[in-house]
């Protein structure tokens, strides 16, 4: 600062921390002084004091911000995006200095909260033009802080069915099971799943029912043929779509599976898996008695009802 009388001392006071420094060709100038030991604070006083050979007394006054604390800035655990929060993702973390703009990139993407309470957060963002990635990238900078840096799963696909295997030609009886294995390009979980497949089996629908496959590529999908299913010329898958009443099917990443049979596979030919509930009938004519005459060259006779089977 200036002052007006050579030689004489100016007396500096700096909250508590006291100095003295010499004016000299009318302005004087502390130096480095260390003031660590002083609290931070918005309005930290420093005075100054010089006085004349006759005793006058001239003092000026000011205040300054002290502010040492390091900033910074983290980003919370994020969730994973995927098709459902994917146009309306929320995120957020800490940050130390209020009032303060938090400069957030995901991937190249950037917005720009105000950090409030030492916290920022985000909601309703739509990442959707970001590819999805095992690694996308997040970054958060703020004031004076080191960058805080993280990434997330970004995955919004829903698996889809790669393949169907159905039950092996043949005839199914009364308490046969007809099996269907449905392939995913991808293991999918199942959470409370009331589920089932519509087969066309004579003259009606039955359901076969999700039984097992969570936590696989693989869902199965059961129907017990019951008395009085028949079907002469095969049965056949009758939805191209699998049906899910309750629960869900989803991947590792939250994204519902498409219910599409057929959309990458033709649905299976089950026109040789017959079903035959119907007990067969068989009869005898009225024989003769077995004497010497026709004891060596007997024959038997009757009626039954499945034409080329074997009588035993």
């Amino acid at each position: 600062g200036s002052c007006s009388e050579d030689g004489i001392d100016v007396d500096l006071t700096l909250e508590s921390t006291s100095v003295t420094v010499s004016c000299s060709s009318g302005s004087w100038s502390s130096g480095a002084i260390d003031i660590s030991g002083e609290a931070d604070t918005t309005n930290f006083d420093l005075t100054a004091a010089h006085s004349d050979l006759a005793g006058n007394v001239a003092s000026a006054a000011t205040t300054v911000v002290k502010d040492t604390s390091v900033s910074t800035v983290t980003i919370t655990s994020p969730a994973v995006i995927n098709s459902n929060n994917v146009s309306s993702y929320s995120l957020s973390g800490t940050c130390s200095e209020d009032t303060v703009m938090v400069d957030i990139f995901i991937g190249a993407l950037n917005f720009q909260p105000t950090c409030s309470s030492n916290a920022w957060s985000l909601s309703g963002l739509d990442i959707t033009s970001e590819s999805d990635s095992a690694s996308l990238a997040i970054t958060a900078d703020h004031s004076s802080a080191t960058q805080a840096t993280t990434t997330v799963v970004k995955d919004t696909t829903s698996p889809e069915v790669t393949s169907i295997s159905a039950p092996t030609n043949g005839y199914y009886k009364s308490g046969d099971t007809l099996s269907f294995t449905i392939g995913f390009n991808e293991n999918v979980i199942a959470s409370s799943v009331t589920s089932y497949i519509e087969i066309g089996l004579g003259l009606g629908t039955k359901q076969a029912s999700y039984v097992s496959g969570s936590g696989t590529s693989s869902l199965v999908f059961t129907y017990t043929v019951q008395n009085g299913d028949n079907d002469t010329d095969g049965i056949s898958i009758s939805n191209s779509n699998i049906v899910l009443s309750s629960g869900s099917f989803e991947d590792n990443y939250g994204n519902s599976i498409d219910l599409a049979l057929d959309k990458n596979i033709s649905l299976p030919n089950l026109s040789s898996v017959i079903v035959d509930t119907s007990v067969p009938t068989v009869t005898l004519d009225s024989l003769p008695n077995i004497t010497a005459a026709n004891v060596s060259s007997y024959s038997v006779t009757g009626a039954c009802s499945e034409n080329s089977q074997t009588v035993n």
